[in-house]
């Protein structure tokens, strides 16, 4: 599982939208994705914005941001 696969897993089961540093934390605790970067969170907030409607280059639209810094699924 990819770190987009494992956000969509999180989102799956959330009724809010979430910011990257929860969607992160789910992650972890559900032990969906094992990070080796050293600003894990970071790499999930790019992740989610690379494949969201609030990159106009975005080829895949898997997230939207509801909210200022906040993912809920498309």
């Amino acid at each position: 599982m990819n770190i987009a696969e494992a956000a969509k897993s999180v989102l799956q089961d959330s009724a809010e939208a979430m910011t990257p540093a929860e969607i992160h934390s789910e992650i972890v605790r559900r032990d969906l994705f094992t990070f080796g970067a050293k600003n894990p969170v970071s790499v999930v907030s790019s992740t989610l914005r690379k494949k969201s409607d609030a990159d106009p280059k975005a080829k895949t639209i898997i997230f939207h941001m509801s909210e200022k810094g906040k993912y809920k699924l498309a």
